[in-house]
């Protein structure tokens, strides 16, 4: 609780706003209050999800390496509380972001050498001298859908599927979106993109396409609802290393008004894990 500053603020902000609506407009207040209060369970859910937990852990594991991370999201808090959650741990230097903000100094803070930072896929024999059979073939099975390497390379899928466990094509060579066991990742910044949020959904893909071109170290966080059709495309249009998938709550996706908790939660667990496994 001591660490919860910004969720008291947020909740006495609401209950000051429904409290001047209730003098004036009562039947929307109580909509409104009611919408507001079932932010507890909400809340109670996600706690209780083995899965979005195993799923964080899993992602902070996977980015171990790095020292410093930028949270690129809307303007709605979530980036500050983030800030003083991981300056509290002191695992990982982070800043944020706003939408819009990338272009203009973010970009450049990622690094663009792909032959450096990612896997190649290469001759299969010679994959299994470098890395070894065992996560050849766990690779395979991961992104490959179970094909050979030499398989893929030779005949690769005309329309490759848009999820996380996807090799992606830059300047005639395939990759995997794994980091190479040597790379340096000093040299490199991890980006953390909030698609979370309705309202500011298109801007979070303008955001996915900026950072596309230099082929980041990602963590997406979006919300299962999103999940379908084109908006599902567009969010792995580029590589992504790892996705945190809010998942849907016994009355539907999470409302926007439930949010900040929500991401404070999530920044709260991954602000531990870095500091764990440093």
């Amino acid at each position: 609780m001591e660490y919860s500053h910004n969720d008291y603020i947020y909740t006495a902000i609401n209950l000051i706003f429904i409290s001047a609506w209730r003098r004036f407009f009562p039947n929307k207040a109580h909509i409104v209050d009611d919408h507001f209060r079932k932010s507890a369970e909400t809340v109670l859910e996600l706690l209780s999800n083995s899965d979005l937990k195993t799923s964080i852990e899993k992602c902070m594991a996977a980015n171990r390496k790095y020292e410093t991370m930028f949270y690129i999201g809307p303007p709605v808090g979530t980036g500050l509380a983030w800030v003083n959650k991981f300056d509290r741990t002191g695992a990982m230097l982070i800043e944020q972001h706003s939408f819009g903000e990338s272009a203009h100094g973010p970009i450049v803070t990622v690094d663009p050498r792909v032959n450096s930072k990612f896997v190649k896929l290469d001759n299969r024999k010679e994959m299994v001298l470098k890395f070894g059979e065992k996560k050849v073939v766990f690779w395979e099975n991961r992104y490959l859908a179970e094909k050979k390497i030499d398989e893929f390379i030779k005949a690769p899928p005309i329309d490759m599927p848009h999820e996380e466990k996807t090799p992606f094509f830059v300047d005639g060579i395939w990759y995997l979106p794994e980091l190479q066991a040597g790379y340096d990742a000093s040299n490199d910044n991890l980006i953390v993109m909030d698609a979370c949020w309705d309202r500011y959904f298109d801007q979070a893909m303008d955001e996915i396409s900026t950072f596309g071109c230099r082929y980041p170290r990602m963590i997406l966080m979006t919300q299962r609802s999103f999940l379908n059709g084109k908006a599902k495309n567009g969010l792995y249009r580029f590589p992504v290393s790892n996705t945190i998938i809010l998942p849907e709550t016994s009355y539907g996706p999470i409302p926007e008004m439930h949010l900040p908790f929500v991401m404070n939660i999530i920044g709260e667990e991954l602000a531990a894990c870095a500091q764990m496994q440093k």
